[in-house]
């Protein structure tokens, strides 16, 4: 097809389609330059032809010329509003720059052309969900969805997904009702009406709906792991699962900070820095590694008295975010201990905030700490404290426990005895309240270890 093409423009024969079909196949065999110059020649002869418009933009972005590319796309639109992949185009692309209001506008153009094409509304939605900051903008494209199909769960459950976002918890769990009525064995809805009752401390229904993801998916850690704890039944583990940690805050990253600051009045990673300024004679040019980074909330309290500060967590959704803050130096998506285990280099001071709840025994993770500080380096940590349940049997010590929110609490005497066996002095054990929960406030400790 291409050498006969090739033969007709040899031989004088100029028309539209022939330049435009020359070049669709020229950029099929990657010749983009050349193919560039027969669209150019195709728009000579038809200036306000949408379609070749439209592929010149494609070839141009091929090419990097992205500024040319989106000239492209933003004149075909002109001339024909309702041209559909030119204006997937200009939203994509400014997706990818955070330009979440200024996509939207060539969605919505789409959208009042064709209101009632279920495919490319699903489309919208679609990508809009790829974006954490776009999520509210998909709203009005599901709901204009449901009224074409309103017997589609997995509308239901995207809307669930977006009011569980914007922490409008009654319609999240309403849409996630809706979505199980419609498809019975939708896990992804059933496990998230589950957390949400869990984060409400409606426990009945949070152990009705896990038992319910439990039943579809027996193997499934993390919704053991919650089940077990809502259920009492904690003897069995010694730390929190992976998998349950890598969920729960991937799922919490987006309002991680917000939620933990405004709505649960966190003072942790305040209490550490202050902590640790009582302790080191030197608070300066230090190397200091941060265990469950987290967003980087200790980050940004330690960020100028770092020579290096090096960020470790589990969560890919929180390192995002904690990347975007610029405060560390390292990041590493990996098991704690792995790390600590493969570590090669010595700090000053080593943070872990509201890390050391998800391990009951703690005794690797310190021992594994004290070997990578420095002479005179310190360990500082928070935990929490609930001296009810861990001294409910007076006939046997209790260490740790791990309590109906998944957390562990620990024993302080527990800990005194540990730090001392592995070789720490114990600088500092000052109980505090960690957080407000349900309107009640968390008793932990922060704990400061020295080698």
């Amino acid at each position: 097809a291409c050498n006969i093409l090739q033969e007709l423009i040899t031989n004088g024969m100029e028309d539209v389609n022939l330049y435009n079909q020359f070049a669709i196949i020229l950029q099929k065999l990657k010749h983009h330059e050349k193919a560039e110059l027969y669209l150019r020649k195709a728009l000579n002869l038809a200036r306000d032809n949408p379609d070749i418009m439209y592929n010149l933009g494609l070839n141009l972005l091929e090419q990097q010329k992205i500024a040319e590319a989106l000239n492209c796309f933003d004149t075909v639109i002109n001339v024909f509003p309702q041209h559909i992949a030119a204006n997937f185009k200009m939203a994509k692309f400014l997706l990818e720059q955070n330009l979440i209001l200024e996509a939207n506008k060539y969605f919505e153009n789409i959208f009042h052309y064709h209101k009632n094409d279920a495919n490319l509304l699903t489309n919208i939605i679609t990508l809009l969900l790829q974006y954490e900051n776009a999520y509210s903008y998909a709203r009005p494209y599901c709901l204009a969805l449901l009224k074409i199909q309103p017997n589609m769960a997995e509308i239901h459950y995207n809307l669930g997904i977006i009011a569980s976002k914007e922490n409008e918890i009654s319609q999240a769990i309403y849409h996630y009702e809706q979505a199980i009525i419609l498809q019975e064995k939708y896990f992804a809805a059933i496990n998230n009406l589950a957390v949400l009752h869990l984060e409400a401390r409606n426990l009945e229904s949070a152990k009705y709906y896990f038992q319910l993801a439990h039943n579809l998916k027996p193997n499934n850690q993390s919704v053991n792991y919650t089940l077990n704890a809502l259920n009492g039944n904690s003897k069995e583990y010694k730390k929190s699962p992976n998998d349950y940690i890598i969920n729960l805050f991937n799922n919490y990253a987006d309002h991680y900070d917000i939620h933990l600051t405004q709505g649960l009045n966190y003072q942790v990673p305040n209490l550490i820095f202050q902590a640790s300024k009582k302790v080191l004679d030197n608070m300066q040019n230090l190397n200091i590694l941060d265990l469950g980074c987290g967003t980087g909330l200790c980050g940004e309290i330690f960020k100028n008295n770092k020579k290096k500060l090096i960020g470790v967590d589990l969560a890919a959704k929180m390192l995002v975010i904690c990347h975007n803050k610029q405060v560390y130096d390292e990041l590493s998506q990996e098991d704690i201990t792995k790390y600590l285990e493969n570590c090669q280099q010595q700090f000053d001071l080593i943070t872990a905030a509201d890390v050391f709840i998800y391990f009951g025994d703690l005794t690797n993770i310190i021992k594994l700490s004290y070997e990578k500080l420095y002479n005179n380096g310190i360990l500082v940590f928070s935990v929490e404290i609930d001296l009810k349940s861990i001294n409910n049997n007076q006939n046997e010590r209790i260490d740790f426990l791990m309590q109906k929110t998944g957390r562990f609490s620990h024993s302080l005497i527990y800990i005194a005895e540990l730090a001392k066996n592995i070789g720490f002095k114990v600088k500092l054990n000052k109980t505090v309240i960690t957080r407000t929960q349900e309107y009640q406030q968390v008793k932990g400790a922060i704990i400061v270890l020295q080698k």
